[in-house]
């Protein structure tokens, strides 16, 4: 007589078919966790012709009855890969459950205590799993059974059931009682289990959707959340500085895409050693990072870009087979925000200048760094697509370069 409290579990929680009918099988939870409750209730329902056997003595039909209640849970589970291994084969077991207490009531004459306790058991399971429409469904197993009980107990009615009787007939309605109890508490167990595991599951998610896989540093999808929300409520100034590998093709054509993959890597672990938190590390695509430095500002710039500039330039990067190679790096930086009357311009076109800033240390000769920041005139017009010398001539933008650095090509 147990309960499928598991009647909200996926019903696409299946295991191939022929696989092992142990418990470890992967069942559908209903399956497994119905079983030992169901095994309980079928003791219970043995219990019942054997006693009669006890009161009237030996009668073989009532001794292979309760030889069926005794099997017939572990048969169900055995065969459960067989019929599918899924909620379906537990209704369809669940509708043997009503024939079979049926079958047990008939057999001993319909006595009116027992009969009810299990008819009333089976329909109250059939409506906790599976609402009206599958209580109703019982009824023709209930008729089948009953018939089928009355046949083997030659159609006696012995509607007075003993003191005995009556008293199996109490403990097995108390067990269904608790049996449906601990089943609901072990279903809550598991969905609550289920729910911390998907939480978990969607955070994992969540995380592999901000991170690069190569470099595990923050994607740009990150950094566009993050810095949308710091717009809100900037308290700082902020510095955006675009790095880009020097010759990165010439690296992967020379000493493989391993050795490019290792060089990034490696980049990004230097600027994340170099710029913890607070500041932002993200690979902004391809052989392109950016760094977000929190509360430096527009003085500061060219500080900012010289220790970037040097992170790079001055240690050899290890790549595979043993092998080191040199590299650089070209910087473009601008301020966030970009001027005073700019003080909420939107992040994303700041960084449009610092890559404009990028372009022009590429032109430059590479291994150098240009910083562009607010002119004397600057408001909404600096941050236009306009070439960067006539910004500079409407003294929208001031470009600072390093005037010590040789290029390095």
């Amino acid at each position: 007589m147990p309960s499928d409290a598991a009647g909200s579990l996926r019903d696409s929680e299946q295991p191939v078919a022929g696989r092992s009918a142990g418990l470890s099988a992967r069942a559908h939870p209903a399956i497994r966790l119905h079983y030992r409750a169901r095994a309980a209730a079928y003791l219970n329902m043995a219990a019942l012709p054997l006693w009669w056997i006890v009161e009237e003595g030996f009668r073989a039909e009532l001794a292979a009855v309760a030889l069926w209640c005794l099997a017939f849970p572990h048969l169900a589970r055995a065969l459960a890969p067989r019929l599918g291994n899924d909620r379906a084969t537990e209704h369809r077991v669940m509708q043997l459950d009503s024939a079979n207490a049926a079958l047990v009531s008939g057999a001993c004459g319909f006595a009116l205590f027992p009969t009810a306790v299990m008819v009333l058991a089976m329909l109250m399971n059939a409506l906790i799993n599976g609402g009206a429409r599958f209580g109703l469904a019982q009824l023709p197993f209930l008729a089948v059974g009953g018939l089928a009980g009355a046949a083997v107990g030659g159609f006696t009615f012995a509607w007075q059931a003993s003191l005995g009787a009556s008293l199996i007939s109490a403990i097995g309605l108390v067990s269904y009682v608790l049996l449906v109890g601990l089943n609901a508490h072990a279903m809550q167990v598991r969905l609550r289990r289920t729910k911390s595991e998907l939480v978990d599951k969607s955070r994992q998610l969540e995380e592999a959707s901000l991170t690069d896989p190569l470099t595990r540093v923050r994607n740009r999808r990150w950094i566009a959340a993050r810095l949308a929300e710091t717009e809100r409520t900037l308290r700082e100034p902020l510095a955006f500085a675009l790095i880009d590998v020097d010759h990165f093709k010439r690296i992967n054509d020379r000493h493989g895409h391993a050795a490019g993959d290792a060089v990034l890597r490696e980049l990004a672990l230097r600027l994340a050693r170099a710029w913890p938190a607070p500041h932002d590390v993200v690979r902004w695509g391809g052989e392109e990072f950016l760094v977000v430095a929190h509360g430096i500002d527009a003085a500061r710039l060219p500080r900012l870009a010289e220790e970037l500039r040097a992170l790079v330039a001055v240690q050899p990067f290890p790549i595979p087979g043993g092998e080191s190679l040199r590299a650089s790096v070209s910087i473009g930086l601008a301020p966030y925000p970009f001027g005073p009357r700019l003080d909420r311009a939107d992040w994303t076109r700041v960084i449009d200048l610092a890559d404009r800033g990028l372009y022009e240390a590429k032109r430059g000769g590479r291994n150098t760094w240009v910083a562009i920041t607010p002119g004397p005139g600057a408001d909404e017009a600096a941050l236009a697509d306009r070439p960067l010398a006539e910004a500079e001539s409407l003294g929208l933008v001031r470009t600072i370069r390093p005037s010590t650095i040789a290029p390095r090509d």
